[in-house]
């Protein structure tokens, strides 16, 4: 499988919380007002799970989330897929809250921050 995409995240660097976090969600931020990453859409292929390149995905996201100035790495996983929210908890990251959507569109998630530079 020499050159296949096998795994995909996105960064959204913020200096404020996002709207969708506000809106949605009772989150109790470690930090609540630091300039934070915000990770989108991180997957890797199921036949590829289990084999370090989501370690290796959080890893380069922190490293570039200091790299950039930001000081944590927040995100949100499904609800109900207990393997990535233990995963996430694997990583050294702290559940902070829920996005509560009551929606058909959007599923509930729970929300988690790592900080990284204290200040």
């Amino acid at each position: 499988m020499t050159g296949a995409l096998v795994g995909t995240f996105t960064l959204e660097m913020m200096t404020t919380v996002p709207l969708s976090y506000i809106k949605y969600g009772n989150i109790l931020w470690q930090i609540s007002e630091i300039p934070a990453v915000y990770v989108h859409k991180l997957a890797i292929l199921p036949s590829w799970q289990g084999k370090g390149l989501g370690t290796w995905c959080m890893q380069a996201i922190e490293k570039l989330t200091i790299e950039r100035g930001y000081y944590a790495v927040r995100l949100d996983g499904v609800k109900t897929h207990l393997k990535l929210l233990s995963f996430y908890k694997s990583q050294g990251y702290q559940q902070v809250g829920e996005l509560i959507y009551n929606s058909d569109v959007w599923v509930d998630a729970i929300v988690f921050e790592k900080v990284l530079v204290f200040l």
